[in-house]
């Protein structure tokens, strides 16, 4: 199992993590395993979008869908600051909910799955 170091904050209802860069593996190769991470800690993963900071220093969105399963990334714009990213996350997710008309993460249809 990977292992990656990172801290956790909560901010406006953003789930924000840093990646620490202490050998283990980044956030960005490891991005399932810390969905899994924070699901099991029991963060709203539902409700609140997750972005971090890489190793680069640059903030970016760790896409999960409504049953808390990382689907993927987003760019924020190339923002290294976190207040920054967190307005440009929250922008991002307004947009897609006034388009999908759902949650803030919008649930993606899976083969053979109904909506």
């Amino acid at each position: 199992m990977l292992k990656s170091d990172f801290t956790i904050e909560v901010v406006d209802n953003v789930i924000c993590l840093v990646d620490l860069n202490q050998g283990g593996t980044t956030i960005t190769s490891n991005a399932s395993g810390v969905v899994n991470t924070l699901q099991d800690a029991g963060y709203n993963l539902a409700e609140w979008p997750v972005i971090y900071r890489d190793t680069l220093g640059i903030w970016g969105w760790l896409r999960v869908d409504v049953q808390g399963h990382f689907i993927g990334f987003r760019g924020l714009g190339g923002q290294r600051d976190r207040d920054s990213a967190i307005a440009y996350v929250k922008h991002l997710c307004a947009s897609l909910l006034n388009q999908e008309g759902r949650g803030t993460q919008i649930q993606h249809k899976t083969a053979g799955e109904k909506r």
